[in-house]
């Protein structure tokens, strides 16, 4: 259950403003940012942060991985049967069947796989 308030014509969502950008918020739905997002609702929650400190903690979160991302060197291929794809407000969609994962020489078979991506320049 996610709550909300205005505040100087932000949405907080559980007290923490959203992300500034559209890959912000891309990289706040990944796992490792659904579980930083909970853990600081719930700290919130629970008094031990405010908004404020959960806002700067999520700042910092999209701005590392901004960061992380552009010091990735290996690389990676994806094949796969495209099961459905789209394009909306500037975001790929694409969801793959019987998707092989290679990187180095480590090769992932995936059953289902989502892709979504954005060109960060235009974005950030």
């Amino acid at each position: 259950q996610v709550s909300t308030q205005s505040t100087g014509g932000l949405i907080l969502m559980d007290g923490i403003v959203p992300a500034k950008s559209v890959t912000s918020q891309l990289y706040r739905e990944t796992a490792v940012g659904k579980a930083l997002m909970e853990a600081l609702q719930e700290m919130i929650r629970l008094g031990k942060f405010g908004p404020d400190l959960s806002t700067l903690v999520m700042q910092q979160f999209d701005q590392s991985f901004v960061v992380a991302q552009q010091k990735v060197t290996q690389e990676a291929t994806i094949k796969g049967h495209i099961h459905t794809y789209r394009f909306i407000d500037g975001v790929w969609t694409f969801m793959l069947e019987d998707a092989l994962f290679k990187s180095g020489n480590d090769s992932v078979p995936v059953d289902y796989l989502e892709i979504i991506a954005t060109d960060s320049k235009s974005y950030s």
